[in-house]
């Protein structure tokens, strides 16, 4: 039997980057908490990694929930914003442009 690669949107591992120097694995576990079955989290720590983690997942489905694009990202974002802002005119009575 041949070792075969599965495709990577098939893969449990899930490399992040650009994270704050000094975040722990603990604070990286409360953020993705809600998406469960994190299996480890591994930080890098020397001088050429700092910023980068690798999260591994127990199942590759769970992975594949967190991935979230730039423009997913910005779209959710924007959605806050929007309900943020119309929560603060109906608490205060004030109109807020966009």
């Amino acid at each position: 039997m041949r070792n075969m690669q599965l495709p990577s949107e098939l893969n449990k591992v899930m490399h992040m980057r650009n994270l704050l120097f000094n975040i722990l694995s603990e604070e990286m576990y409360n953020i993705f908490d809600k998406y469960k079955a994190i299996r480890r989290i591994q930080i890098g720590m020397n001088k050429d990694m700092r910023g980068i983690s690798f999260m591994v997942y127990v199942d590759m489905y769970e992975a594949k929930k967190t991935t979230i694009s730039p423009a997913q990202m910005s779209k959710k974002f924007n959605q806050e914003k929007k309900e943020e802002h119309t929560n603060m005119q109906e608490k205060y009575g004030v109109s807020i442009k966009l």
